[in-house]
């Protein structure tokens, strides 16, 4: 242990024991503590207060960290930002300002956000995502071409498949992009249709699309996993629907 003479050796042997039990940030904020000379003005709450915050706060900023890692989220600087409320976007704010509170995502509600290309889907779906990382929430992004692509792969093995969609089960967020283009053949319906199912009430889902939910029925290659598939995901949603100029050129 390296001796600092601005400590005492008892202020020293505390600094140290919060570092070896794995209190590194709590242990540098005593440090501060010690040596500001103002110390002796603040009250006990004061100090407890500031080393429990600083520590909190440094635990949640690394596990946003990973978990924005390991989200796939396509815009990690999306943001509620003033061309999204535009009067022409269209937006609905009311909405909005609820869904920010992400207190839907436990009651594994659906959110679709449909729109003309480049208006601003996949950045709103990827703001919708970071306030859900922010609050603790687990978060997948993929394009829905790769997560069925990825479901259809792990579907050769039993194993896999059920390795697969337990981890896809496991995001209480799961935002499936660009819905839509790509083909519904009768082995993704049945794969989209288990994934749903999995999901309903349970886990929460954003769905972004360049295809009006009245036009989605006909993608699937079967009417009854059409009516299935619909149900899911379609019934008692959310939705904003976005208009105006392309945002590609700002955002993108």
């Amino acid at each position: 242990m390296e001796y600092n003479f601005k400590l005492s050796n008892d202020e020293m042997i505390i600094c140290d024991k919060l570092r070896k039990m794995k209190l590194s940030i709590m242990s540098e904020a005593l440090d501060e503590v010690f040596k500001d000379p103002l110390t002796p003005n603040r009250t006990f709450f004061e100090i407890i207060s500031y080393l429990v915050n600083e520590e909190w706060n440094a635990r949640r900023n690394k596990r946003f960290k990973k978990l924005l890692a390991k989200s796939g989220i396509k815009y990690i600087d999306a943001a509620f930002d003033d061309k999204l409320n535009l009067p022409e976007r269209n937006i609905n704010q009311e909405l909005v300002t609820r869904l920010i509170t992400c207190d839907w995502i436990p009651l594994g509600r659906t959110l679709i956000i449909t729109g003309k290309t480049g208006t601003g889907k996949s950045f709103l779906a990827s703001a919708f995502g970071l306030c859900a990382l922010h609050k603790d929430y687990k978060v997948r992004y993929d394009s829905a071409n790769t997560l069925l692509k990825k479901l259809s792969k792990a579907n050769q093995d039993s194993s896999e498949y059920l390795s697969y969609t337990d981890e896809l089960f496991s995001y209480d967020l799961l935002i499936i992009d660009d819905y839509g283009l790509m083909e519904l053949d009768m082995i993704k319906c049945q794969l989209l249709f288990s994934l749903l199912d999995a999901r309903e009430g349970k886990r929460a889902t954003i769905i972004t699309s360049q295809i009006p939910v009245k036009d989605w029925y006909g993608l699937f290659a079967d009417s009854t996993y059409a009516d299935a598939c619909m149900e899911r995901m379609a019934k008692g949603s959310f939705r904003l629907s976005l208009d105006g100029p392309s945002l590609r050129s700002d955002h993108f």
